[in-house]
């Protein structure tokens, strides 16, 4: 297997040395040159040749050795001729090899190829030095594993041993080498060839799989848990407000209770939080202010950065709002302080800017263009030393980095473009080199304050009862006495069941009279939308909220979500359960 590109048909060198050895076996060449004017193959005369224009030379090289290894095998040369072809050979022929070759005998390096000296840094020279050591190839830390495959047994007949270390180069930089070692069964049986492949992007491969499916893991688990955890928030919370209400205002016991509804609140957005973060899609999006989701941000943010670093906070424009989901912003923000923490390992500034942004003509950013219209532009930029010219088209790449082993994913810049991607918006990179970098999100501004269909949300108004009777079904009975206690403290007349079964077998009269129907959707036995059917069925003006400690997305994948329901999400508070009652019985007084 040579490189032909000799248009001319004259026999090169190092094929005429492989041919006289092979003789009449079949030789494959690589990138050969064009077809000629009659619309032949030029090709070197002598024995056949099996050719492959542009072919890709690491694709076929394991293939091509076995081809022609099996041909003198089968003509009982053995190995001897391809291992003495190239320890013999000038090093043309070594050239010709996509990996680095080392040709090592008992008295010491002979040779190695050029390829061997882009990939680690040492030429020739340096490897025939007495004092070098081939273990100097390896990081501390997988030495052991060079030196075994260096000095072990090779497997019996195959003369052959593989294994993948982690490599270092001469100016420490780290890759992951597959090292192939084969020893010459010819009268030079003492010396070994040493291929060394570079399998850093196979390896980075497989660490993209471990962590996609990593993502997985933790969004399968935190969606199975994530319904009984909100159901134990949900009653924490609740219990937790009815005490409240029985303390006078100056108890100074109401300000431990209200430590605990701050926990379950923390509790219930990390929920949150792991489920966006291994989610592919946003779960809910909301009108939102972009300056509360910064404001809410800023101590965190504060004590990520650390100390020797000033953030600055600068809002222009606290009441816009977009159209977005605050959780994934939040990621968004922590991503970008982080990357320009690390701009800035003396210390510098950081600013966080929040601002309206209108433009009547086409505005060219970094790799897009932003329409004409208004945007809530949010910036992050820092004094660091800028992002240097040959890497900037890379910074979103996926795991694409430039810190130390161990410091970074590559995932932070990828995925803030995909958040951007996901809300529509647009992304925007300003650095200069020794002054600093910004980034700059383009999020369409709302519309209204209104909300997405199918979700009910706090409206902020004043409670009131409406004097209506409801019915509530969950098969967590501890669950099921803290809603009814809490609906009753409203004024509503409240029927609870932990069986739906039991509330189906006890007759239509009740459907009948009730104004709202609450159920939890997932339950034993007759689920929740199974129990609205019923209810609808015999009273198709009766109001329904849909509780659920599921998010939505889990709702769908379960075949459990309806566009046609109103969603309501533990854990909630005591007001948040009396506002959602009032939304469902004003639409259903709306509905002619």
């Amino acid at each position: 297997m040579v490189n032909w590109a000799d248009s001319k048909n004259q026999s090169s060198p190092q094929l005429d040395s492989l041919l006289k050895i092979a003789e009449s076996l079949p030789v494959i060449l690589l990138n050969v040159a064009p077809m000629n004017a009659e619309g032949a193959q030029s090709s070197p005369p002598g024995p056949p040749l099996l050719s492959c224009e542009g072919g890709d030379v690491r694709a076929l090289l394991d293939i091509s050795t076995r081809l022609v290894q099996r041909s003198l095998d089968l003509q009982g040369v053995g190995r001897s001729g391809l291992d003495d072809c190239l320890r013999d050979s000038d090093h043309g022929l070594m050239e010709y090899f996509p990996d680095g070759i080392v040709l090592r005998s008992p008295a010491g390096i002979e040779k190695c190829n050029s390829r061997f000296e882009e990939m680690f840094g040492y030429s020739e020279d340096d490897l025939r030095d007495p004092g070098f050591d081939l273990l100097n190839l390896a990081d501390s830390s997988a030495r052991g594993t060079l030196h075994a495959l260096l000095e072990g047994e090779h497997p019996e007949n195959s003369g052959v041993d593989s294994r993948v270390f982690l490599g270092r180069t001469r100016e420490g930089q780290p890759l992951h080498v597959e090292l192939r070692t084969r020893r010459c069964t010819s009268e030079h049986s003492g010396t070994e060839i040493l291929i060394f492949q570079d399998v850093s992007k196979l390896v980075h491969l497989e660490q993209q799989v471990r962590q996609s499916e990593k993502l997985e893991s933790v969004g399968t688990l935190t969606s199975g848990i994530s319904h009984d955890f909100n159901n134990i928030l949900t009653v924490i919370s609740g219990v937790s407000e009815l005490a409240m209400q029985r303390m006078e205002e100056l108890d100074p016991s109401r300000h431990e209770f209200s430590l605990v509804l701050e926990a379950v609140h923390r509790a219930s957005n990390l929920t949150r939080k792991l489920l966006s973060f291994a989610r592919a899609r946003p779960d809910r999006m909301d009108v939102i202010s972009v300056d509360d989701v910064v404001c809410e941000m800023t101590e965190l943010l504060e004590r990520s950065i650390g100390a020797d670093i000033q953030l600055t906070i600068d809002s222009e424009s606290p009441e816009a709002r977009v159209y977005a989901n605050g959780h994934l912003l939040e990621q968004v923000l922590l991503n970008l302080c982080t990357n320009a923490r690390d701009a800035l390992p003396q210390g510098g500034q950081i600013t966080i800017r929040t601002e309206v942004f209108a433009t009547a003509e086409p505005y060219p950013l970094f790799d897009s263009v932003l329409p004409p219209g208004s945007f809530l532009r949010l910036s992050v930029r820092d004094t660091g030393s800028g992002i240097p010219s040959d890497i900037l088209d890379n910074i979103f790449e996926p795991f694409f980095t430039t810190k130390e082993e161990g410091r970074g994913t590559g995932l932070g810049l990828a995925t803030v473009q995909k958040i951007i991607n996901q809300h529509q918006g647009y992304l925007d990179v300003i650095t200069q080199e020794g002054e600093g970098t910004e980034f700059a999100l383009y999020f369409p501004l709302a519309q209204s304050n209104g909300h997405r269909n199918g979700h009910v949300h706090p409206t902020g108004k004043s409670l009131h009862a409406k004097g209506g009777v409801v019915i509530v079904v969950d098969d967590n009975e501890s669950l099921l006495r803290v809603i009814a206690k809490l609906l009753k403290r409203y004024g509503y007349q409240v029927h609870e069941f932990s069986d739906a079964a039991e509330l189906t077998e006890s007759g239509s009269t009740l459907f009948h009279i009730a104004d709202v129907l609450i159920t939890d959707v997932v339950m034993p036995g007759i689920t929740g939308l199974e129990l609205i059917d019923h209810a609808r069925a015999v009273n198709p003006d009766i109001g329904v909220l849909c509780m659920t400690g599921y998010d939505n997305q889990t709702l769908r994948e379960k075949d459990l979500y309806r566009n046609d329901l109103d969603y309501f999400p533990k854990p909630f508070t005591k007001d948040q359960l009396a506002q959602a009652v009032n939304s469902v019985l004003e639409k259903r007084e709306t509905v002619p």
